[in-house]
C-alpha cells in the first residue's frame, strides 16, 4: 500500500470518518470512540509521512519563495522597471519593435520588465495618427516630475487654470496632468 493513502486512511479514522467511504462512522465503531481517535492522532504525530495538509502548506510556502526569488531577479534585471519613458526610448521601443525584436528582446535591451513594454507599446500603437505625427506638443512626456513643477502645478490648480492650459504650460498630456494632480492629492 502506498505510504500517502495509509497516513489519509488514518487521518479519517482519527477524524471519525470511515476512509472507503466518506461517512461518518457509527456510534458503535470502536474508531468512532474519541480514545480511539486521540491514539491515532499521536500515531500520526510521529509519522514520517506528511499528511495532505502539511504536502499543500509545504508547496504553497516553495511556491512563495520562488515568486519571492523571481521578483528580485527581476528587480535586478528591469531595474528600470518604475523609470519614465524618453522620447529615444520610444522611439527606440517602436524601431526595435518594427525590426522584428520580440518583447523579452526589448525588455533585456531597455532594463523595463516584459509587461511594462507590452503596456507602453499598447499604449504609443493605440494613440491616434495625428498624435503621433504631432511633434514638440508633450516635450515633457515620460519625463519625472521635479519638485519645481509640483509646486507650480499646485499653484496653476488652485488658480482654477483649465487641465489643457496646464498641459499646454508643462509640456505634458491632459492625462499626466490629471494623473499628477491626484498623485499630489489635489484631485
Amino acid at each position: 500500500m502506498d505510504p500517502f493513502l495509509a497516513r489519509t486512511m488514518i487521518e479519517s479514522l482519527s477524524k471519525g470518518i470511515d476512509p472507503l467511504t466518506g461517512r461518518v462512522l457509527p456510534d458503535d465503531d470502536i474508531c468512532a470512540k474519541e480514545e480511539v481517535q486521540e491514539a491515532l492522532l499521536e500515531v500520526l504525530e510521529h509519522c514520517s509521512i506528511e499528511s495532505t495538509e502539511q504536502y499543500l502548506l509545504r508547496l504553497k510556502e516553495e511556491k512563495k519563495a520562488q515568486r519571492k526569488e523571481r521578483r528580485a531577479r527581476n528587480a535586478q534585471r528591469f531595474f528600470r522597471g518604475s523609470d519614465g519613458w524618453s522620447e529615444e526610448e520610444e522611439y527606440e521601443l517602436l524601431q526595435m519593435r518594427r525590426n522584428g525584436c520580440n518583447i523579452d528582446q526589448i525588455a533585456n535591451y531597455l532594463k523595463r520588465p516584459p509587461n511594462v513594454i507590452g503596456i507602453r507599446l499598447n499604449q504609443l500603437q493605440s494613440r491616434p495618427v495625428e498624435e503621433k505625427k504631432r511633434t514638440g506638443s508633450t516635450p515633457n512626456r515620460g519625463k519625472p516630475w521635479t519638485k519645481a513643477e509640483d509646486d507650480q502645478l499646485r499653484a496653476e490648480y488652485m488658480e482654477g487654470k483649465s487641465m489643457r492650459s496646464m498641459a499646454r504650460k508643462h509640456g505634458r498630456t491632459q492625462g499626466a496632468i490629471e494623473s499628477r494632480l491626484n498623485h499630489l492629492a489635489l484631485k
